[in-house]
């Protein structure tokens, strides 16, 4: 090949000069080779000698920047079956800070690409579609702050990087879920975990904003260990009866803003979390400060705190939000005597329901295993403030239930309020068990 024929052809050129000066002289006596050889032999094998060592030098450097692509920008090409991962990746490895890198209209299948520089900006104005070949993906180890085990790599990652922005302008990432699913079904296990559609960890000043994300195989959107991260605008779409496919998922992250999305996904629309068990508190990260306005939720498990608490939550606040449904739960927290860590201050507030079959579910034994932590989750300042029921259509709304809320001796919760909740039509009483107040 051409490195072979390079490296050869170096090699001889090298050497070939040298050896014939050698021979000429190697064929007349010691003495008169000394007597006869002239300053300008002499020079011309130095010369010689050393063009063929920087010539040598120069074709090494070339192969090398060769290998490492530095010359071989790849075209992105969007018809569908073309694979783009090592073009992606080439683009965003190669540009600067300030740059925005365009996706351009068409259907640009790729595995998994992560960005790693700051004060970028991907425009999607396509479709990027995930490669529905497990081969592609990377395994990963698990996340710090959860139990030890693995995880396909996200398809797009933004790690370790400061004011990042991906933003569409009629964009769709893709993240061929079935394919995902269908594997998971047929093995009896999602070990390694499923591919996340956005992986966002240890950043700063990071915004996602105007794309419709489709079919994630796993979490839509996983904010990580991170701070300032805006997630707006965004059309998310699973089947209702996908896997684990949640909305977006703050986790053990502060300052996040998320505004004006429509979910509609198989399981919560939005998770709040901060790591699990034992791990989770040991990592001791919290999710804090997180601010969920002006959505809607459509099919889906609604909006949820936990079950992953054990680094603790607090300062969040639901603004303004709608829970159309259908689904069974409007809104839910759930933790369990494993996890630790501390619910606090959470409130919701002006929040519109419609075709749901319960409001509110509290659970202190959501999926429990595990040994019990030493101190359980403490909960407490719970706030539903301005929660009503609206009409969507001509059909008329059904009776829903107001709701569980199942603590337990252990774990109490404290500092429940309910003001202005208006569940009407609804049947039935909120059913409660050591909690401070009830609907």
């Amino acid at each position: 090949d051409l490195a072979t024929v390079s490296v050869l052809y170096c090699i001889s050129t090298t050497l070939n000069p040298i050896t014939m000066l050698r021979r000429k002289h190697r064929v007349k006596a010691k003495a008169e080779a000394e007597r006869r050889t002239s300053g300008k032999d002499r020079s011309l094998e130095s010369a010689l000698r050393w063009f063929g060592w920087a010539f040598c030098f120069i074709v090494v450097v070339i192969l090398m920047l060769k290998a490492l692509d530095f010359f071989d920008e790849k075209t992105i090409v969007g018809d569908g079956h073309s694979i783009n991962t090592r073009a992606l990746q080439q683009r965003i490895d190669h540009a600067k800070a300030g740059d925005t890198i365009t996706i351009q209209k068409g259907k640009h299948v790729t595995g998994p690409i992560t960005i790693t520089k700051s004060h970028l900006t991907l425009r999607i104005e396509g479709t990027i579609v995930g490669i529905p070949d497990e081969t592609h993906y990377n395994i990963k180890p698990q996340f710090p702050s959860y139990p030890s085990g693995e995880r396909f790599q996200s398809l797009i990652t933004i790690a370790n990087c400061t004011g990042v922005t991906i933003e569409g302008s009629g964009g769709i990432v893709d993240g061929n879920g079935e394919y995902w699913w269908k594997r998971m079904e047929r093995l009896g296990t999602d070990q390694p975990n499923r591919p996340r559609l956005f992986e966002i960890k240890n950043s700063t000043a990071v915004t996602l904003r105007k794309l419709f994300l489709k079919d994630s195989p796993f979490w839509n959107v996983h904010v990580l260990y991170s701070d300032n991260v805006t997630v707006s605008n965004l059309v998310i779409h699973a089947p209702d009866d996908s896997p684990n496919t949640d909305g977006i998922v703050p986790d053990s992250s502060t300052n996040v803003k998320i505004q004006r999305n429509a979910i509609s996904v198989g399981d919560d629309a939005i998770a709040v979390k901060a790591g699990k068990d034992k791990p989770g508190r040991s990592f001791a990260k919290p999710c804090s400060n997180i601010k969920v306005e002006h959505n809607v939720f459509l099919s889906g498990h609604g909006v949820s705190i936990g079950s992953e608490v054990s680094g603790g939550i607090s300062d969040i606040n639901f603004l303004n939000n709608t829970i159309l449904g259908p689904m069974k739960r409007g809104i839910r927290i759930k933790t369990n005597s494993a996890r630790g860590g501390y619910i606090k201050n959470i409130s919701f507030k002006d929040t519109k329901l419609s075709e749901l079959e319960k409001f509110l579910e509290i659970t202190t034994s959501y999926h429990a295993k595990g040994a019990p932590a030493d101190t359980p989750t403490v909960i407490s300042g719970i706030t539903f403030d301005g929660v009503r029921r609206i009409k969507e259509g001509k059909a008329d709304i059904k009776e829903i239930h107001p709701g569980v809320v199942a603590c337990s001796e252990s774990i109490p919760c404290n500092g429940l309020l309910f003001k202005n909740v208006n569940l009407e039509p609804y049947s039935g009483a909120m059913k409660c068990t050591h909690a401070s107040e009830c609907l």
